[in-house]
């Protein structure tokens, strides 16, 4: 760990993050940028960790080892090395290296989603049982819903949580595309594993596909090349990684943003269409309890939802209303004043 100016200590944030890549990567980066006034080291691992190095956000960046107990014997001699003002895991596997082992300085701990809520029921038991056993471990939760804050107090009945919302990474507003142009672009942005349902996402595509032809379909990502193989199956365009200036290029030459994940905590991608004021349709899922977003159930639902917006002007322009409120009610003033108070909170005992 490289050596830190004498004093500081007490101004230092030590993140830690197993996969630093894709929506995780980016919310990371963004609530490093929302506290410059602290120096924020970074311990992590992922296919995007040179974009964290060449950022100039961090004051220090480590990479945290593949193996499960390197991997918590590097935080463990970060915590020590360093004394932060805080240890702060993003997602699972970071919140067990930190919280595993007693470190000599406070952990929050934020799940970007918790595991547990995945589809297979072994698995869903395991992750369980793993977060109750470490979540008194936490100082406090930090959520990115009222959906997380429920699940974090069934954990743990005296769990602190801060309910800290994301913020997109675009700014300004994009015009859609108009179906004039001939071409109906429906994006979405992710890894491709199974907790994105690729399958879902091909589904829509083909029912789309086979009712208009005006119709293209864009993952903007990658990921378990079995999954990649199933959307290119159906027709679906599979970018691969790209640059965060890419993506969001991308996004705003969307004509419709379609969200397929069977569970989250709240995507970054979708407020991101949100902000450059996109049509999105989300399948139904307890992250988007509450938000103005079109929801839609299955599939076809979510097909038929799609049609109606490209076809429509006034369904058109009151989805885009819709994500002009999601993107207001989710901003960066909000998610720096939360994030100062927590950090602040957390000096003050």
């Amino acid at each position: 760990m490289r050596a830190l100016d004498a004093g500081t200590e007490s101004r230092v944030i030590l993140h830690v993050a197993e996969c630093y890549e894709a929506g995780v990567g980016r919310a990371i980066d963004r609530a490093v940028g929302a506290t410059p006034e602290y120096r924020h080291v970074l311990l992590a691992r992922g296919q995007e960790i040179d974009r964290a190095e060449k950022s100039g956000l961090y004051a220090d960046v480590q990479v945290l080892p593949a193996k499960s107990m390197a991997a918590v014997r590097s935080v463990v001699a970060a915590a020590r090395s360093i004394r932060p003002r805080v240890v702060h895991a993003h997602s699972s596997w970071a919140g067990v290296y930190t919280r595993i082992v007693k470190l000599p300085v406070p952990v929050i701990y934020q799940p970007h989603s918790f595991a547990f809520e995945m589809a297979k029921p072994i698995t869903r038991t395991i992750y369980r049982w793993a977060e109750q056993a470490l979540a008194p471990r936490a100082r406090h939760f930090v959520v990115l819903t009222a959906r997380e804050q429920r699940l974090a107090a069934q954990l743990h009945r005296r769990a602190s949580t801060v309910l800290v919302p994301n913020s997109p990474t675009m700014t300004g507003q994009v015009r859609p595309h108009p179906r004039e142009l001939g071409v109906v672009t429906v994006s979405t942005v992710g890894r491709v594993v199974e907790q994105k349902d690729p399958a879902f996402f091909a589904s829509v595509a083909q029912t789309l596909a086979t009712s208009d032809p005006a119709f293209r379909f864009e993952w903007i990502g990658d990921g378990e090349p079995a999954l990649v193989r199933t959307l290119r199956d159906a027709g679906i365009v599979v970018t691969g990684w790209l640059s965060e200036e890419e993506v969001l290029s991308r996004v705003a030459a969307s004509s419709v943003y379609i969200h397929t994940a069977n569970y989250e905590g709240f995507p970054l991608s979708v407020l991101d269409a949100a902000a450059a004021g996109i049509p999105i349709v989300a399948r139904d899922i307890p992250a988007f309890e509450g938000t103005p977003l079109l929801i839609a159930k299955d599939p076809a639902s979510m097909a038929n939802q799609v049609h109606r917006l490209s076809a429509d002007p006034s369904i058109r322009l009151d989805a885009i209303g819709r994500s002009h409120s999601l993107a207001s009610a989710m901003s960066a003033d909000v998610q720096r004043e939360r994030l100062t108070n927590l950090y602040e909170m957390i000096a003050d005992g």
